[in-house]
């Protein structure tokens, strides 16, 4: 019993109830492998029934699978309140999370998933952007920035790759904050009404019209 105590203590040490256990855990159970090891050489039948009882005792203690299960119960609530995310990337994050053997793994998922919500944020924004003059009246360079990055976003979005949606993230934002058409626009409107406050051949009232237009 003894030597199948040992043996089973052993198997355990490379499962998740092991090693996503607490270090306590953990210790008890090195602890009471190790006096198992002693009383199976001691010749002592008191001895090997006490380490027998322990170190069962020690491996029923390891909270490992407990752990993880809670860990991905939590970061499966985490997903479902994404309000970012499509239920089909719901779906695969989730999946990614049961199917996770760390609860490193699982938190990764989870930051995975959130990160791809943030891109689709950045989707959503930058689509909103271009029916507003900031684009429509940006430079045609910027423009076409934003257009590119849109399209690598979409690709990103795609590609189950997070370094990418990182970066697609990052590089979309980049281009819609480099949209000018606001500027430009307000340059001219600045220009104008300067323009409109030159003309003697206006009365104040049409003067007040003509800016109120620009405006």
């Amino acid at each position: 019993k003894l030597n199948q105590a040992i043996s089973a203590a052993n198997s355990a040490k490379s499962t998740p109830n092991y090693t996503e256990a607490d270090s306590g855990q953990q210790k008890a159970l090195d602890d009471a492998l190790s006096e198992a090891e002693k009383a199976k050489n001691s010749n002592d039948p008191s001895a090997v029934g006490k380490a027998t009882t322990d170190l069962q005792a020690a491996q029923s203690g390891l909270n490992g699978d407990s752990k993880l299960a809670t860990a991905k119960d939590q970061a499966d609530q985490n997903i479902g309140q994404m309000t970012n995310l499509s239920d089909d990337q719901k779906k695969a994050a989730k999946d990614k999370i049961n199917s996770a053997k760390t609860s490193s793994d699982v938190q990764q998922a989870e930051s995975d998933a959130d990160n791809l919500g943030k891109l689709n944020q950045a989707i959503s924004a930058a689509n909103s952007a271009k029916s507003t003059p900031n684009y429509t009246e940006a430079d045609s360079g910027q423009q076409k920035a934003l257009d590119d990055a849109l399209s690598e976003a979409e690709k990103a979005k795609n590609s189950n790759d997070p370094s990418a949606v990182g970066k697609a993230t990052t590089d979309l934002q980049a281009a819609q904050s480099g949209l000018n058409g606001d500027s430009k626009l307000a340059t001219a409107k600045d220009q104008a009404d300067q323009n409109i406050g030159q003309m003697t051949n206006l009365s104040d009232d049409q003067k007040k019209a003509a800016k109120d237009k620009i405006t």
